[in-house]
C-alpha cells in the first residue's frame, strides 16, 4: 500500500518524478543485496522500482549502484540514495538510516528505512511537501 500511495501522489502532484521511477531488477541482483544484510523493507522497494525513487532530498540508487558503493568509514553504512549535493543517505549496521557525506560524518535521521519510507509517504499525503519541478523536487510546506 506504501508504494501505491507515494505513486499515486506522484501520478497527481509530481508526474514528471515518475519517469524518473526504473523497473524492477533481477532477481540476482536483490539476492545479492540481501547477502549485503540490507533491510527487506528497502530490497521491497527496489523490487518494485530499481531506484530513482526520491524520497526528501534524497534519490534512491539502483540495486545495481548500491552493490558498487563502498561503506562509509567511521559510520560502518552503506549509501542507498543520493542528493544532489553529494550527500548520502546510508544503512548503518544497526539498521539505522543515517545522513552524511562521503568523508563519512553523519547523522541519525530515522531508525529503520521502514520508518523513513513511511514519514515520507505521511508527509506526501499530508501535503507537507510541495512538488516544485524536476530539477528542484520537492519543498517542504509550512
Amino acid at each position: 500500500q506504501l508504494f501505491k500511495d507515494i505513486e499515486e501522489w506522484f501520478s497527481s502532484k509530481a508526474a514528471p518524478m515518475l519517469s524518473k521511477l526504473k523497473p524492477a531488477p533481477s532477481n540476482g541482483d536483490i539476492e545479492e543485496l540481501r547477502a549485503l544484510q540490507l533491510p527487506a523493507e528497502l530490497l521491497a522497494a527496489l523490487r518494485t522500482h530499481d531506484g530513482g525513487l526520491t524520497m526528501w532530498e534524497y534519490t534512491l540508487m539502483s540495486a545495481s549502484e548500491i552493490k558498487a558503493t563502498q561503506v562509509l568509514p567511521p559510520l560502518g553504512a552503506r549509501p542507498i540514495a543520493r542528493d544532489v549535493e553529494g550527500g548520502v543517505l546510508c544503512i548503518a549496521p544497526d539498521r539505522t538510516v543515517v545522513s552524511g557525506d562521503e568523508s563519512g560524518a553523519g547523522r541519525k535521521v530515522a531508525d529503520t528505512f521502514a520508518v523513513y519510507l513511511q514519514s515520507w509517504r505521511d508527509a506526501l499525503l499530508s501535503n507537507k511537501v510541495e512538488f516544485m519541478d524536476e530539477d528542484s523536487g520537492f519543498t517542504a510546506v509550512v
